[in-house]
């Protein structure tokens, strides 16, 4: 592992950034604020204690410098989050929940602010660069390992396109079967976390600390319950089913309810599915949550996770809590977030997002522009020939007398995303239908659809980088939902 090119920096903890991708936060089905982060650390990574610790001490060991990146300005901390935030709150108390904030506000004058202002800081050329170093220090006793579903997450943003297994278990030296567990399982609990639920139920499945992954990953891995619930994985670890997906995810649903009671209350764990025949015991009395495997369909995790159905989006309705608009997480200096996917079938359209996700928007604004507006003019025209209401439009054209005649006609962008926000069969919050539908008709929105069409047509106008980063965040629901 090559050191030379990272750089060690000393500088101030405010303005170091916690990293909103650390795997040690819950899933807050957004990005999550800061004080969410600093919450989640102060509950579940024990960061009160550390701070007790670094006040004892009077300041960070020599040894533990920080890991960080530079990701568009802000100067992220990949590894030692736990350290950063004990610092910050040590600085700045108020920051912690209400209930915390006179502890460390104690502990704060304990401590000579200068021993607490500064750290050092060793930057990463990239994530990627970073991740053979910080999965060795979590997997292999460094410093307080992950916990399985935590791993399993961090994996999973180091797998795609272009990073594929192979290379990934060559670079942090960990086996591709191990990874592929490792995928399967962040697979399984991110569909679990759309299940319909109760409420306290939901928040343990969004905690890895709190649903017992080592009894996920044994049932998913069994071919007795893969059978039993109509479904295997892919060579990326994602889910293939082919039964109805309702009558999966009411299987999938009690197994979870079962997973997450007490063993005394009848629930599940290791011990009670030990062996083959423990899971098909188990299996043969699921009773009438068994799913009929009579019942034939055809769904995958992508399809599941996009609320693409109406009946996933209700779930994933009540999985998500309301919060305001966000951009989208950012991946490096380049547009398209790492751990968004492009499941559309035509060969076309995965080539040209192939393309697009390697283009640096901080170095190429004008191309990036030109091909979003390419591809998802792409994206819609194959979602209305995938569905065959490309037809339909262009009849609701002629009895407008928009048009004269169906022949070789083809719709405009503004004339096909009209239809698109009526089609009932398009679901996404609220929000983000009111965002594109301003999109659509106001002329005069922030980013309108005439604007998209300048980036091509128009020499004089072109887009910056924070105009392309939230037309991206505006558009991305819809995007998913045209995955066909």
């Amino acid at each position: 592992m090559d050191l030379t090119a990272w750089k060690v920096r000393e500088l101030k903890v405010s303005s170091l950034s916690l990293d909103p991708q650390n795997p040690r936060i819950p899933e807050f089905g957004a990005a999550p604020t800061v004080r969410q982060i600093i919450a989640s650390l102060i509950k579940y990574e024990d960061v009160l204690e550390l701070a007790k610790n670094i006040v004892q001490f009077g300041g960070l060991y020599p040894s533990e410098a920080l890991i960080g990146i530079e990701d568009n300005g802000d100067k992220v901390v990949v590894e030692g989050n736990r350290r950063l935030a004990a610092l910050k709150l040590l600085d700045s108390p108020e920051m912690a929940p209400e209930s915390y904030v006179s502890r460390f506000r104690a502990q704060k004058e304990l401590i000579s602010p200068q021993t607490i202002e500064k750290a050092h800081v060793v930057f990463a050329p990239s994530r990627e660069a970073a991740a053979p170093l910080i999965v060795s220090r979590h997997t292999r006793g460094a410093v307080k390992a992950w916990l399985p579903g935590q791993q399993a997450k961090y994996i999973r943003t180091l797998v795609g396109p272009d990073h594929p297994i192979e290379d990934i278990a060559k670079r942090i030296n960990i086996s591709e079967t191990d990874i592929l567990k490792n995928l399967r399982v962040d697979t399984m609990l991110q569909v679990a976390r759309i299940m319909p639920l109760p409420d306290q139920l939901r928040e343990m499945v969004a905690d890895p600390r709190q649903i017992p992954v080592s009894v996920v990953e044994r049932f998913i891995e069994s071919k007795a319950a893969q059978h039993a619930f109509g479904f295997q994985f892919d060579g990326d670890g994602n889910l293939v089913g082919d039964i109805d997906e309702g009558e999966f995810k009411k299987g999938f649903t009690r197994f979870l309810i079962d997973v997450l009671k007490p063993v005394s209350d009848g629930g599940i764990d290791t011990r009670t599915l030990n062996t083959k025949s423990d899971i098909q015991n188990y299996l043969n009395g699921l009773g009438s949550d068994k799913p009929d495997k009579r019942k034939k369909g055809v769904f995958t995790s992508a399809s599941l996770l996009s609320g693409k159905t109406a009946s996933a989006n209700a779930a994933g309705k009540a999985a998500v809590a309301k919060t305001a608009a966000h951009a989208a997480p950012r991946d490096s200096a380049y547009l398209v977030p790492k751990e968004f996917r492009c499941t559309a079938k035509a060969p076309r359209v995965k080539e040209t997002f192939r393309e697009l996700r390697r283009l640096k928007v901080t170095d190429f604004p004008n191309t990036c522009g030109v091909m979003v507006r390419i591809f998802f003019e792409m994206l819609v025209t194959h979602y209305l020939d995938e569905t065959s209401k490309m037809k339909l439009l262009v009849q609701e054209l002629l009895k407008k007398k928009t048009i004269k005649t169906p022949n070789e006609y083809h719709p405009s962008m503004t004339e096909m995303m009209m239809f698109l926000m009526a089609d009932q069969a398009i679901i996404i919050t609220a929000q983000a239908r009111k965002v594109i539908n301003r999109m659509v008709s106001d002329k005069h929105s922030l980013l309108s659809f005439d604007d998209m069409n300048a980036f091509v047509h128009n020499i004089h106008l072109g887009p910056n980088e924070k105009e392309l980063r939230r037309l991206w965040s505006m558009l991305q629901p819809l995007m998913k939902q045209l995955m066909v």
